[in-house]
């Protein structure tokens, strides 16, 4: 692994961000408003993007792992882990919005969603929410000393 390598990987995981931050905006506009009960959403459509997304970032924290397993100094191998576990607290945050999506999803389907069940996901959602800020933050601080 070189320091260029792991550059290369972070502004990958951050154009990643973009669109998780795109998809989180279009789900609380689609769904998060009180406007929205009056109106028919797409919770299936809104469901495939998040989860085509999931996918991406599943497959970027594959390639952070085998990144890992590489030789560097000090320095690359403390960011390279900071970058895989800032990316694994994000794909966890993407999958918990999938799992808000296929459930408002399944509801508008007609199965049956309780407001507890609900409100739990959306808890564990907003929890994993702060994990990546925290995680991208100690991340933030690694690239600019690096």
């Amino acid at each position: 692994m070189d320091k260029t390598q792991l550059k290369d990987e972070a502004f990958v995981v951050n154009d990643l961000l973009t669109q998780y931050v795109n998809l989180h905006n279009n789900f609380l506009k689609s769904a998060g408003t009180f406007s929205s009960l009056f109106r028919k959403v797409d919770f299936r459509k809104l469901a495939g993007d998040i989860y085509f997304l999931f996918e991406k970032f599943r497959d970027e924290k594959t390639k952070l792992e085998d990144l890992q397993k590489q030789e560097g100094s000090e320095k690359e191998k403390q960011f390279a882990e900071c970058l895989f576990c800032y990316t694994e607290a994000l794909t966890e945050t993407v999958h918990l919005l999938f799992i808000l999506a296929h459930a408002l999803q399944e509801k508008a389907e007609g199965n049956k969603l309780s407001f507890r069940e609900h409100m739990e996901n959306d808890k564990r959602y907003k929890e994993s929410i702060q994990i990546y800020l925290k995680q991208g933050e100690e991340l933030n601080n690694l690239y600019r000393a690096f």
